[in-house]
């Protein structure tokens, strides 16, 4: 099966909302001496934006302190009424967060402005 690209309009705020969480994210994998590898993935699924950040540094010890950068994540994943978990898998340390997004098409866009007008 091929996946299909579809490309996804969001506002300014929602595009620096996720900017801002892989950014934070990859930071945190680079300060990981032992990562020689990040991947970064952005998905649409379900009215939810997927977003997936994994690094095979070394593995997320159990009731670790976060730092700034997760509540920086945090913050922005709670904005857009998301969820987030950090996670170690297979022998990579994920960051799995979901923001909800709900695609609009431009006509609907503007049946939206001008509705009121009728």
């Amino acid at each position: 099966a091929s996946a299909e690209s579809l490309r996804l309009k969001v506002g300014r705020d929602m595009a620096y909302a996720i900017y801002r969480i892989v950014e934070e994210a990859v930071a945190n994998a680079e300060k990981k001496t032992e990562t020689t590898k990040i991947l970064v993935s952005v998905q649409y699924k379900n009215n939810k934006l997927c977003i997936s950040v994994r690094d095979n540094g070394n593995p997320v010890i159990q009731g670790f302190q976060t730092g700034l950068g997760m509540k920086v994540i945090e913050t922005f994943v709670l904005k857009y009424e998301g969820s987030m978990v950090l996670e170690n898998q297979d022998g990579w340390v994920c960051l799995l967060a979901e923001i909800h997004y709900d695609p609009v098409t431009v006509y609907e866009k503007v049946e939206r402005k001008f509705s009121e007008l009728t």
